[in-house]
């Protein structure tokens, strides 16, 4: 069983996820801002590289989760959600 904490703060975000046993397995501090969205996006990317996607792989599944996120807050009227969008399995793995 994984523990995923966020500290949501006003400027920034931590995120955290913990095994069973309480040992740190990742941690990451966001902005509250575009430059954390942008930080979300690289840290996926990256993960996405790890797993052995090549760059154009990479690139379109980011370009399509980005498309996603967007589509979605305009089919239901909703802003823009950072947990949402980028869930802390995301945001930590990174």
């Amino acid at each position: 069983m994984l523990v995923v904490g966020v500290d949501w703060a006003e400027d920034h975000h931590e995120c955290c996820v913990l095994a069973e046993d309480g040992a740190v397995l990742a941690k990451r501090r966001v902005a509250d801002s575009v430059v954390g969205i942008s930080e979300l996006a690289r840290a996926y990317y990256d993960k996405l590289r790890r797993r052995g996607k090549s760059h154009r792989q990479a690139l379109r599944q980011l370009g399509n989760r980005l498309v996603g996120i967007l589509h979605h807050c305009l089919e239901h009227g909703e802003l823009y959600d950072e947990n949402r969008a980028w869930p802390p399995s995301i945001a930590a793995a990174a």
